[in-house]
């Protein structure tokens, strides 16, 4: 409600539904002038979902965004006019940040490579900012990344049914990171604007349970990725390193004692030994 809310008519809406057999919201959609209701018949995941609704989306922009993401207009309008800025451009997403206001790893960011696994598994991205997985600092710089997260994601529409969408073989996570890579391969630039911050308030604050089951979901939707696109020896290599990362980590939140941490860690490391 508090996103349909932030994103005021008459920019259109398409509400993809998700879990309508839980939860009946058609009564949030149904007297909000230029919004379209879409029951996708069960949990198809976010990727799927985000297809359904640009399969009916007729401008010639559509911004996915979790309702969990401080998202209004003047964020999507920001975001549509760096694309128009440049040709080249063909999507663009914010610096997605915690309610404190710090750094999310989750904006976006570059391709994986064995290098880069190491910069991220070692820390070093704090100092190489630009040269890990994940974007490792607030800037308020453009940057020119190889991937945006689908959290809050402005794309040309054509461009995206160009490429056939998001993959359907990811349920959850890494379907962001596999569309920037098709992207890339067709010579688009992406961004993320920095200086345009915003708010994701994520569930991996919930209980220890929920923390585990996302950490695992992340983590293994990062080897399903690596496994597609890579070489089982480049694959192996860098589940390997991401591992030992999360164990480095892992040790580290132990030393703190801040269990919460350890456990989401601690769940990486297994997933990346499958």
């Amino acid at each position: 409600k508090a996103f349909l809310q932030r994103i005021a008519p008459p920019t259109p809406i398409i509400v993809v539904d998700n879990s309508a057999e839980h939860e009946d919201i058609t009564d949030l959609v149904r007297t909000r002038p230029m919004t379209t209701y879409i029951d996708a018949g069960g949990n198809v995941g976010f990727g799927a979902a985000c297809n359904l609704a640009a399969s009916v989306a007729p401008q010639p922009f559509i911004a996915f965004v979790n309702p969990d993401a401080d998202v209004d207009v003047a964020v999507l309008d920001r975001l549509v006019d760096e694309i128009l800025s440049d040709e080249r451009r063909s999507s663009a997403g914010p610096l997605l940040v915690e309610a404190d206001g710090s750094t999310r790893s989750g904006s976006g960011g570059w391709l994986p490579t064995p290098l880069r696994a190491v910069v991220h598994a070692t820390g070093l991205f704090r100092v190489l900012p630009d040269r890990g997985i994940w974007i490792g600092r607030q800037t308020n710089d453009v940057l020119d990344v190889e991937w945006i997260a689908g959290t809050c994601l402005v794309i040309l529409t054509d461009v995206f049914r160009q490429l056939g969408g998001f993959a359907s073989r990811y349920f959850l996570y890494q379907e962001d990171m596999d569309l920037g890579r098709r992207l890339r391969d067709r010579g688009y630039r992406q961004i993320v604007v920095g200086d345009l911050r915003v708010r994701h308030i994520a569930g991996t604050s919930s209980a220890v349970p929920d923390v585990r089951r996302l950490a695992w979901s992340r983590a293994s939707a990062l080897v399903d990725y690596l496994a597609a696109t890579h070489g089982w020896v480049t694959t192996r290599l860098m589940c390997a390193i991401l591992g030992l990362g999360a164990l480095l980590r892992a040790g580290y939140e132990v030393l703190r004692g801040r269990t919460l941490r350890l456990s989401e860690f601690g769940t990486q490391a297994l997933a990346f030994t499958f």
